[in-house]
């Protein structure tokens, strides 16, 4: 194994001097001893794996909690890992006549995101052992880009074909490689020249199946935090020009989530035709910033099929009075969100489109979500309904009422940007968004005029260190301090940082906001301390403003249910609960 080689070195360049090797490594013999003891009364195939990825899940759970964010490190239930394999086998075999399904000849196929390995067992599993020699040796390929991982993947997979065939051989489909890096043109020449090698291997390769689990990370949450997700600038690119490109949202931050990268980037890996098969958060499937995705979705493959495993615990919990818990959700409490399981089918001989959805009840718990699986085995056996989007790109359409999309709207992005004036509002603002509620609010405003003192000679004081710093290479992200109980950093701060802009402290500032129904609090409202003020300025300049403006506000989240109130001040951003949109009955001139 190349990386083992490499790791090897490693090992004896820190054992080399000071420390013999048992010496260097004794302290992890008793966790060793644990897991060995434990793995030796597992017998079944499924259960190993399951154990496996337990232990590494949890441990950069304990190790490192950034590296298990940025990267999503959620590992696929077992029951879900059988059921898309046999679906795709069976999608090959019914949709493109491939009697031989998953180990059919040209029938390459590709985990981008293997972690330890499971798909790639799966896929192995299911073919004949006849035909596997040839599939592991040139038809079978995976990525990994982090290195405990990849080692324990490339040894899971060659250990499997050893019990599968009876002899050993190195499995060099595996890759250490950001699978992402590969649309960038780029790509690190890491460890060894065979590694580079087997990326160009498959990179030449046309590939007809693509499975896996994407990473599960939206974004980093708290600026202050200083874990960023990489940037991809030709799949962000992608994803601009397609999914956003043709959404009506006004917010489109959602297609900024990894699985959203995932997919733009495996439709457009794909050769002339194939299969895309992932487990993603099911957000797209109803939420309001994706109707761009479904639309290419829709344009870019023959057949859609979507299986909702719901879990989405913040917007079903107390539905129908119900309180939900982890153990409704498939990754528990490792990934608290909706679940979809997905077969995307491009078919060249298909001329026609069609998109098919089948969901469980939303009460079901884990397990009863794995039987179901289990038992249907593969897609066929479940109930598919054919959903019949509407032109917004709706597909979940039961409830909707098609004559409202003759109704005149409250407010439209196409008129606010004077492409159209077919609205009643031509002006609209989401709420205050401070990005640091718990500095720029307070009920006391001499409490509230503390925080703000303190923030403001703490972020002033960072301005002035930034711009007398000695080494001008320095990374700002590095640079400045990032303690909670003095600062709290959002992207905007931090640009206001950088072109020197100071935070200046004036009464003036203070304003009466509505923060929740009912509840009015003091707000420090600036173009430095507020991270987005949209409209609003315009909307309530001054304290004269409240006497005689008001402002319509409307929430229409999927969460909860629609609302809308009207109040005489700034409402903060989630003042109805989630994003709430202000529609303004005065706008002022500056």
């Amino acid at each position: 194994n190349i990386i083992a080689r490499e790791i090897e070195k490693v090992i004896d360049a820190l054992t080399s001097r000071h420390f013999s090797r048992h010496d260097f490594l004794q302290n992890l013999d008793r966790f060793y001893g644990a897991i060995e003891t434990t793995a030796a009364t597992i017998d079944e195939f499924s259960e190993k794996q399951d154990f496996l990825n337990t232990v590494y899940e949890n441990f950069f759970q304990g190790f490192s909690v950034k590296v298990a964010d940025t990267h999503g490190i959620v590992y696929t239930p077992q029951p879900i890992v059988d059921f898309m394999v046999r679906s795709v086998d069976d999608i090959l075999k019914r949709e493109f006549g491939k009697a031989n399904g998953l180990a059919g000849d040209g029938v390459a196929i590709l985990d981008p995101f293997v972690g330890t390995g499971n798909f790639i067992l799966r896929v192995m599993r299911q073919m004949p052992k006849s035909q596997l020699p040839h599939k592991y040796a040139g038809e079978l390929f995976c990525n990994e880009v982090m290195l405990l991982p990849y080692y324990i993947a490339s040894m899971n997979i060659e250990h499997e074909y050893y019990e599968l065939t009876g002899r050993y051989q190195p499995f060099e489909g595996i890759s250490l490689v950001d699978t992402f890096e590969l649309a960038e043109g780029r790509q690190m020449p890491l460890f060894a020249p065979e590694n580079t090698q087997r990326v160009q291997r498959q990179k030449n390769t046309p590939i007809f199946v693509i499975i896996g689990n994407p990473p599960y990370n939206a974004g980093q949450v708290n600026e202050n935090d200083n874990n960023k997700n990489r940037k991809y600038p030709a799949i962000d690119s992608r994803v601009a020009e397609t999914y956003a490109q043709d959404s009506k949202a006004t917010n489109k931050n959602a297609l900024s989530d990894v699985y959203v990268k995932a997919i733009r980037w495996a439709t457009d890996r794909l050769a002339d035709e194939g299969i895309v098969a992932f487990v993603t958060n099911s957000s797209f499937v109803d939420n309001l910033a994706f109707d761009g995705m479904r639309k290419n979705l829709g344009q870019d493959f023959n057949r859609l099929y979507v299986l909702d495993l719901k879990g989405n615990i913040r917007k079903d919990s107390m539905r129908d009075g119900i309180p939900l818990g982890e153990e409704h959700t498939v990754f528990g409490l490792a990934a608290m969100v909706g679940v979809a399981v997905t077969f995307f089918v491009k078919a060249n001989h298909l001329s026609d489109h069609a998109v098919y959805y089948c969901d469980v009840n939303f009460r079901a718990t884990r397990s009863e979500k794995f039987e179901i699986l289990e038992k249907a085995g593969s897609y066929p056996k479940l109930e598919w309904k054919k959903l019949s989007p509407d032109r917004n790109h709706t597909w979940l359409t039961d409830e909707l009422h098609s004559e409202y999309q003759n109704f005149l709207p409250i407010g439209s992005k196409t008129v606010k940007a004077g492409r159209d004036n077919e609205a009643i509002f031509v002006t609209f603002s989401r709420g205050a968004e401070t990005a640091r509620d718990v500095w720029a609010y307070n009920f006391n405003s001499d409490d509230l005029t503390s925080n703000i003192s303190l923030f403001i000679e703490t972020f002033n004081g960072e301005v002035d260190r930034w711009h007398n710093r000695i080494n001008r290479q320095t990374k700002l992200d590095n640079f400045v301090i990032n303690d909670d109980t003095k600062i709290k950093w959002s992207s905007r701060l931090k640009e206001c940082l950088r072109r020197g802009q100071k935070a200046e402290f004036t009464n003036d500032k203070f304003r009466q906001s509505i923060y929740r129904p009912f509840s009015k609090q003091y707000l420090f409202f600036d173009d430095v301390l507020t991270h987005r003020q949209g409209q609003l300025p315009s909307i309530f300049p001054n304290l004269d403003s409240e006497e005689e403006n008001r402002v319509i506000c409307v929430v229409n989240e999927a969460q909860i249910p629609f609302s809308a109130q009207i109040t005489n001040c700034i409402p903060a951003l989630h003042y109805g609960g989630r994003q709430t949109q202000c529609f303004p009955f005065y706008t002022y001139a500056a």
